[in-house]
């Protein structure tokens, strides 16, 4: 196992602050229990095509000082508590994966994580990883990186991602078109994917939404880059995100994030699992039921 969350053995870690890891708290420290797994499909087949990590704050518990709600996400509010949450949420992420069986971990394709800016332009992201993938096997892993997070080093930050890419690691930029695609370093992120913000794929149905939506797909085209259309809540807005040319989708009409116990029993069984068939068929009964 990797070095578990809430543990001193940080080889990988500069501390940053004095006391920055410690500030997080136990229930911070404990992020293994509170991260979800939301399956992805590709949306011509509805077959599972990957995962993406999810790391929740638990209802029950008190959120820190240090935490901080923009549009309805938790984000740590300095430098060094974006470094030191997303080392509790990756390594927790890359301790439940290393668990799984050699078949398990090929079903389950490509797992995301998201991590910030400060991370991705910090001296230890690309080492722990590398030492993770060394120490045992694990899925394809991408990261994913939210636009409003701002580089606070373009420099470091391409030079780890240019490691990380020799690692194998891809790279996912996620609510496209809020952020740093407007900025000169986009042109030189090597990314593979671009996601559609739940809200923009809401607003699929208007002129401004769907023209935003083939912005994005254009843009992914130009760099041969996969479209994944997140926050689907319908089979309405799936065929929406499918015909204006996303290829890969998320959202509670497909799986809703699943406890890591719930994601490997589903992922065993056998088949290539269509994951968005029962939801389907549950919306349409649920849409007889009301006429």
């Amino acid at each position: 196992m990797f070095d578990a969350p809430g543990t001193k053995g940080m080889t990988d870690y500069p501390m940053g602050k004095a006391g920055t890891y410690d500030d997080l708290g136990p229930a911070a420290r404990s992020a293994l229990h509170s991260i979800l797994f939301q399956p992805k499909v590709d949306l011509s087949t509805k077959r599972y095509c990957g995962v993406e990590a999810l790391s929740r704050w638990q209802p029950d518990q008190t959120q820190p000082p240090w935490l901080q709600t923009r549009g309805g996400v938790s984000v740590p509010d300095t430098d060094e508590h974006c470094q030191a949450y997303d080392y509790v949420v990756l390594s927790s992420v890359l301790n439940l994966c290393g668990r799984w069986s050699p078949a398990l971990r090929s079903k389950a394709g490509t797992v995301s994580v998201n991590i910030t800016g400060p991370t991705l332009s910090s001296a230890w992201l690309a080492p722990f990883i590398k030492r993770c993938l060394s120490t045992r096997g694990l899925p394809r892993l991408t990261i994913e990186l939210t636009e409003t997070f701002a580089i606070t080093n373009e420099t470091s930050a391409l030079k780890t991602m240019q490691t990380l890419s020799r690692y194998g690691v891809a790279f996912s930029i996620d609510d496209f078109l809020t952020g740093f695609n407007q900025q000169p370093i986009f042109a030189r992120l090597p990314f593979e994917e671009l996601k559609v913000d739940r809200q923009d794929v809401q607003n699929l149905s208007t002129k401004r939404g769907s023209a935003l939506v083939a912005q994005i797909v254009s843009a992914a085209k130009a760099r041969g880059a996969t479209v994944v259309a997140e926050g689907i809540e319908d089979p309405a807005q799936l065929e929406l995100a499918k015909a204006s040319g996303c290829v890969q989708g998320q959202g509670f009409c497909i799986s809703q994030p699943l406890t890591e116990s719930d994601f490997v029993n589903r992922l065993a069984q056998p088949g290539d699992h269509p994951w968005a068939a029962t939801e389907f068929e549950r919306a349409q009964k649920e849409k007889t039921q009301q006429l």
